[in-house]
C-alpha cells in the first residue's frame, strides 16, 4: 500500500458497507482474507518469509492502520511492541479490529478451515452488507482445503508413524501428517550443549529418520543436528509467501508435503 492508494477514499465517519482496506498481521490472513474478499486492499505487517514476532513498524504501517476499514491479527501478536505502535496509529471511529485466537498450526487442513471460517465470521459481523458474498467464497475455499487434504493422504501415507526430531513451530503439523515427533527444539541459542547431545543420542535410540526446521525460525540447529546423525534435514514453512510459487496456503501445504515425501524416500534408501 501506498499513501497514494487511501487517497482515493478518504475516510467518512459513516462505517463502510463494502469495505476495501484491510491491514493483517500476516500472510496467513491476508491469503484467506483475499479468497473471501478478492477486492480488497491488504497490507501485510510480516511476510511470510520473516518471523511474525520480530520487526520494526514502519510508516506506511502506520499510515496504512490510521485509514484502514479492518485491522486482523493473530493473538499472539497483541505483545508484540511494533504491533502496539500501528494499533496506537489506528484510532478512528470506523476501524474493526479483530484478535485471532486458534489453538494448533494454521497449515493444518482442520485449523485452516477454523481460520477461513473465523474470518468469514468477522467479516459478515462488521459488514453485514457482504454476507453473501463472504458465504460463498468460503463455501469455495473450505471445499479446496478439503480436496487438497483428501489429494494429500496417498502421499502422506508412507509417514505414518516415522520418528523425526522438529522444531516445535512444526510439531503440530508434523503429527497431522501422520510422523512420531520423538523431540522438539526451539532455538539454537536457547539450547545448551547438554540438550544437544541428548537430542544426538534420543535420534540414534529412536531411528530418527529426519530433522525438520521451521524456515521461520532458522535452520542452523537442525542442519547440524540431521548432518551429525546422516539423516535427511527438511525445512518447512508456517507463512505463504506472496509473489513465490508456495504465496497461498494451497501451494504452500503441498511443498512442505512433497519436502517430507522427499525426506521420507531418502531415508528409506539410506537406512
Amino acid at each position: 500500500w501506498s499513501q497514494s492508494v487511501f487517497a482515493q477514499k478518504a475516510y467518512s465517519n459513516v462505517t463502510n458497507e463494502t469495505p476495501t482496506r484491510f491491514v493483517v498481521g500476516t500472510s496467513l490472513i491476508a491469503d484467506i482474507l483475499s479468497d473471501l474478499l478478492p477486492e480488497a486492499k491488504i497490507l501485510t505487517l510480516s511476510q511470510g518469509s520473516s518471523c511474525p514476532i520480530h520487526g520494526d513498524m514502519k510508516s506506511q504501517d502506520a499510515f496504512a492502520a490510521s485509514e484502514a476499514d479492518m485491522i486482523l491479527i493473530h493473538d499472539f501478536q497483541k505483545k508484540i511492541p511494533a504491533i502496539h505502535g500501528v494499533l496506537r496509529a489506528a484510532s478512528h471511529p470506523g476501524l474493526r479490529l479483530e484478535t485471532l485466537q486458534l489453538v494448533g498450526n494454521w497449515m493444518t487442513p482442520p485449523v485452516q478451515k477454523a481460520a477461513s471460517q473465523m474470518i468469514a465470521q468477522c467479516l459478515v459481523k462488521a459488514f453485514p452488507a457482504i454476507t453473501a458474498m463472504v458465504d460463498a467464497n468460503l463455501a469455495q475455499r473450505l471445499i479446496k482445503i478439503d480436496a487438497l487434504s483428501l489429494e494429500l493422504e496417498t502421499e502422506l501415507a508412507p509417514m505414518r508413524g516415522r520418528p523425526v526430531i522438529a522444531s516445535g513451530r512444526q510439531a503440530d503439523f508434523l503429527a497431522w501428517a501422520g510422523f512420531k515427533v520423538e523431540a522438539t527444539y526451539m532455538r539454537a541459542q536457547d539450547l545448551s550443549p547438554m540438550a544437544l547431545i541428548q537430542l544426538i543420542r534420543l535420534g540414534r535410540d529412536k531411528g530418527i529418520v529426519a530433522v525438520i526446521d521451521n524456515q521461520q525460525s532458522g535452520a542452523d540447529l537442525g542442519g547440524a543436528l540431521a548432518s551429525e546423525l546422516k539423516i535427511p534435514h527438511v525445512t518447512l514453512s508456517n507463512f505463504p509467501v506472496p509473489n513465490s510459487h508456495e504465496s497461498t496456503f494451497f501451494t504452500l501445504l503441498k511443498a512442505n508435503v512433497d519436502r517430507l515425501s522427499a525426506a521420507t524416500s531418502e531415508a528409506a534408501q539410506h537406512p
